[in-house]
């Protein structure tokens, strides 16, 4: 095929009339492949923008019905693996996030119940037994909520 030939078969291909001239085709040729390598914008989305719509897609498939986060909640704290006070809480994040209050349900474990009712225990200690002890009555509630009996913190220093 010689140049003539390899010209009249471009022109044809990029719909060109048979008079255009080498220049021409050239720039035909530039024209449409800057076209096929340009996206067109109602067909292609910035990845950003596709990023975002994905992670809250999946975001929102990582959480629970309302009615399925309490029951899960509920269970929970009968269990007593939260606390009453957190029910609120507990909920807001088992819609939005359900692994993740799986994960703060495994992190937590038993330690969370003792600790709460340690501190939530009745105290032995009044305020009276502080005072013909020697200690400050003020630091009554927080020597009996450590387990510290009055005779302790006049022991170890009030």
């Amino acid at each position: 095929m010689d140049n003539e030939q390899l010209l009249g078969a471009l022109r044809e291909l990029l719909s060109l009339p048979e008079t255009a001239d080498a220049g021409a085709v050239l720039e035909a040729a530039r024209n449409s492949f800057t076209a096929m390598n340009t996206p067109d914008p109602t067909r292609f989305v910035p990845i950003e923008v596709f990023q975002r719509a994905v992670a809250e897609a999946n975001k929102a498939n990582l959480g629970l019905s309302l009615n399925e986060a309490e029951r899960v909640v509920d269970d929970a704290i009968r269990d007593r693996r939260v606390m009453p006070w957190m029910r609120e809480w507990s909920v807001a994040l088992c819609t939005a996030n359900a692994p993740a209050f799986k994960q703060f349900l495994e992190g937590v474990g038993p330690a969370l119940n003792t600790l709460f009712s340690t501190l939530s225990a009745p105290a032995d200690f009044s305020r009276q037994r502080a005072a013909d002890a020697g200690v400050n009555p003020n630091l009554s509630p927080i020597a009996a909520n450590l387990g510290l009996t009055a005779e302790d913190m006049a022991k170890y220093g009030r």
